[in-house]
């Protein structure tokens, strides 16, 4: 699989844990993910790379993701 489709399975994978609120109760695997998308956001397009700062927001300061 290539990086971009790599990429696009990680980013459905955090947008999965986000909107079952698993970045507040899974803490540890949600950084995993967000640390290895984070490496990898120049190949990401602008709304990929909003969605990922805020999911970066919303662990650090243990934010509800309203959806």
């Amino acid at each position: 699989m290539k990086k971009k489709g790599k990429l696009v399975n990680l980013l459905d994978q955090l947008e999965d844990c986000v909107n079952n609120q698993r970045h507040l109760t899974e803490k540890a695997e949600f950084e995993k993910r967000l640390a290895l998308v984070s490496r990898f956001t120049y190949l990401l397009e602008e709304e990929e790379q909003d969605f990922v700062l805020c999911a970066k927001l919303a662990l650090n300061q243990q934010l509800p993701w309203l959806k």
